[in-house]
């Protein structure tokens, strides 16, 4: 009996967690956009929202290296001063960089936008930041943040 349990444990028991964590990495959102708290990400990100920011959308996709893709859209005026409060530098955002957000599904869409300047962030942690912005907007700037662990 003990050595079904030795085979058990080394063999179904790994199997077992690795679908559930495969369930858990889903494309789905974490709530609707009514439920998340900004201020949640704003210390993970290393980010300021202004005043004025909306959420468009959060997916968060755990596993061995968490990740997090927020959209959110501010008042156009708010942006310039939104990046320089950032770890990102402002000399490093090009359209050429907009594959560091991923491909588009459903509601982030980084491949719609004509322009969409991005740039890469180390965090004093060790994480990550994909930063890219659509200023295609009169009035509000739509902002895509891709955030992960290394």
């Amino acid at each position: 009996m003990l050595g079904y349990m030795k085979i058990f444990g080394m063999l179904i028991l790994p199997l077992l967690l690795a679908l559930v964590a495969c369930d858990g990495a889903s494309d789905k959102g974490t709530g609707t956009v009514n439920t998340i708290n900004l201020s949640d990400w704003e210390r993970k990100m290393h980010v300021t929202f202004p005043a004025g920011t909306r959420t468009l959308g959060l997916r968060v996709a755990p596993g061995m290296d968490d990740a997090a893709y927020l959209k959110v859209s501010m008042p156009v005026q708010a942006w310039g001063k939104f990046l320089e409060e950032s770890p990102v530098d402002s000399q490093d955002l090009d359209n050429a960089k907009r594959f560091f957000l991923g491909d588009d599904n459903d509601w982030w869409d980084p491949g719609k936008p004509a322009k969409l300047p991005t740039a890469q962030a180390t965090l004093p942690n060790g994480s990550v930041i994909n930063l890219g912005v659509d200023l295609s907007g009169v009035t509000e700037a739509t902002v895509y943040l891709m955030w992960y662990e290394r």
